[in-house]
């Protein structure tokens, strides 16, 4: 009987440890496909609070574009979106993007609260379903991409940053698509 146990909780082992290494290779595979799709700036389309459609279509294709995903009750959204807004040169240099999937009312709110309507240069978008939320597998709030002129990834950035920060990556990538382009 004990023999009939040990080889019972050996088999039991092992297929933990087969099912637990396909869900991690499950996992890496899902990562890198997310990875691979927001290399390059991927299409979407959303909702501005007004309930205008907005797509990616409709982003100006002379400046990098900054996508931040974030929620209204984040103090860490709060504290990136606060720094971003107070960094004067910054809004000169992209076109900012906030994305929430929040509800409409409560991004309403937010909005009128914070007088975000007065500030054209950083528009907030409704994710009603949560598809950009998937699309660019957002894990964390905020979650900031940076995409270039060329609407390739320049930076992701997965928690809190500075504006300071968002500003130097993308003043580094201006230039880099500068000089390419001479080249």
């Amino acid at each position: 009987m004990k023999r009939y146990l040990t080889i019972v909780a050996l088999v039991v082992m092992l297929v933990f440890v087969v099912l637990l290494g396909a869900r991690i290779r499950e996992g890496v595979k899902a990562r890198r496909a997310i990875v691979a799709r927001v290399a390059t700036l991927p299409k979407f389309e959303l909702a501005t609070l007004e309930d205008q459609r907005f797509g990616s279509e409709n982003l100006p294709t002379d400046q990098p574009v900054i996508l931040v995903y974030f929620t209204t009750v984040c103090p860490y959204c709060q504290s990136e979106l606060s720094s971003i807004r107070q960094h004067g040169e910054l809004k000169k240099k992209g076109s900012f993007l906030m994305i929430s999937r929040e509800s409409l009312d409560v991004l309403r709110q937010y909005q009128e609260t914070e007088e975000l309507d007065k500030e054209q240069s950083m528009p907030i978008l409704w994710d009603s379903l949560g598809a950009v939320h998937r699309q660019f597998g957002v894990s964390i709030v905020p979650s900031t991409f940076i995409y270039g002129t060329d609407r390739r990834l320049v930076k992701k950035f997965t928690g809190e940053t500075s504006a300071d920060v968002i500003y130097r990556v993308l003043m580094e990538a201006v230039a880099d698509q500068t000089s390419a382009e001479v080249e």
